[in-house]
């Protein structure tokens, strides 16, 4: 409903991935639509976080890193999404890594 909103953030479902989904708002605004959710992994999420990195071309860099392990996530699930991704604004798309 609003034209500013671009991004939003969710999770309570657990997911091994971060799926996502591009959505038109009401204004013909792009709105990326991102599930966060590591709770159902070993010790309750093994310490997974999700990176947002905010770029000056208008790029978001989104991985999957856990500091407790030392590691980035690289899993794929069978609907084809992972723990990598671009959003590329102007693009208004998401690019998988």
């Amino acid at each position: 409903k609003h034209p500013n909103i671009f991004l939003v953030l969710s999770g309570h479902v657990p997911v091994s991935t971060i799926p996502w989904n591009v959505a038109t708002g009401d204004y013909g605004n792009s709105v990326y639509e991102i599930l966060i959710d590591y709770q159902g992994e070993p010790k309750g999420g093994n310490g997974w976080l999700a990176l947002f990195t905010f770029r000056p071309d208008w790029k978001i860099e989104v991985v999957a890193y856990s500091p407790h392990l030392d590691a980035f996530k690289d899993d794929w699930d069978a609907r084809g999404f992972n723990n990598r991704f671009v959003i590329d604004e102007r693009l208004r798309r998401i690019v998988q890594q």
